[in-house]
């Protein structure tokens, strides 16, 4: 397994694929689009260190090999808070900038002509988040309800499809209220 790249170049890449499927040109609307995924990505990391979840042993954030670009020196994200969040996406947006700078020199192009919208983006993200419980977990294994007997004899793909339809559905419901 040596020879594979790390979590979090993997995961780079594929938002920068990602990306390619919404904007073809390496410019401005690309990069602003992938700056806001890479946010998003980050960001939901960081929700799920704040609820606690953990795979074996280990949060999600230092399995992707990210803990870093979310909390400099390594430290732990604490329980919500408006400062603390502040601060987290302020931590975020930092360390998405300095990847787009790297990327987008190889364009020509500074990051400051993505900037506010990537910080906008992730003002919005918190605003939207904020009293969704959706990711912190409770002690519950990624992927289920807690209700492990519901899941009991399904397959990953029939579990995915299911979760897929009950987003669908909370959505329509917030929408319709």
């Amino acid at each position: 397994l040596s020879g594979f790249r790390p979590n979090d170049e993997l995961a780079s890449t594929l938002i920068h694929e990602l990306s390619h499927n919404w904007c073809g040109e390496h410019d401005a609307v690309f990069w602003t689009n992938f700056g806001q995924m890479r946010v998003e990505y980050l960001w939901t990391h960081a929700r799920l260190m704040r609820g606690g979840v953990f795979v074996n042993g280990k949060r999600t954030a230092a399995l992707a090999g990210i803990a870093e670009w979310i909390s400099p020196g390594g430290g732990s994200v604490v329980k919500s808070n408006a400062q603390n969040e502040s601060q987290t996406m302020d931590n975020i947006c930092q360390s998405v900038f300095k990847e787009l700078a790297k990327d987008m020199a190889q364009h020509h192009l500074p990051v400051q002509l993505v900037a506010p919208a990537v910080l906008t983006f992730g003002k919005e993200l918190m605003a939207e988040t904020k009293n969704d419980a959706s990711l912190d977990a409770e002690g519950r294994r990624l992927g289920t309800s807690g209700d492990d007997d519901a899941t009991e004899g399904t397959s990953a793909r029939e579990r995915a499809l299911a979760a897929a339809e009950r987003r669908a559905r909370e959505e329509r419901d917030k929408t319709n209220r």
